[in-house]
């Protein structure tokens, strides 16, 4: 079963007191609200690990990585592949990088927002 057609797209409007956020913290208030969204509709089984990584622009791996930091359970039956990407992060690289090549930054240090606490 290929990754579903995307039928719904949300935008809302909130209206916050002047001063309660920055540029900065805007993007990162954003970037929260999705990954809140995405994690209650994995949540409540209405979306697979692949789609909610492919929402938010990440590997399984690092989406099954959120899942563990925020607090919500998976529910998935690991593959080879993931398992190769595990190991290649465990080593240091990029999950999509060949095992034998030289280590870069994790790429899972903001992978998710920090706590969704944003600060002006």
């Amino acid at each position: 079963m290929g990754p579903r057609a995307i039928a719904v797209k949300l935008a809302f409007e909130l209206d916050l007191p002047d001063g309660a956020i920055d540029e900065h913290s805007q993007g990162e208030l954003v970037q929260c609200v999705k990954e809140q969204t995405v994690l209650k509709l994995y949540a409540e089984r209405r979306i697979t690990t692949g789609e909610a990584a492919e929402m938010l622009g990440l590997t399984r791996i690092q989406f099954l990585d959120l899942l563990r930091t925020s607090g919500v359970g998976f529910r998935v039956e690991l593959d080879d592949e993931d398992f190769r990407q595990i190991r290649q992060l465990r080593l240091g690289g990029h999950p999509n990088q060949a095992i034998t090549g030289s280590p870069q930054n994790r790429p899972m240090e903001n992978a998710r927002c920090p706590g969704c606490k944003v600060t002006p």
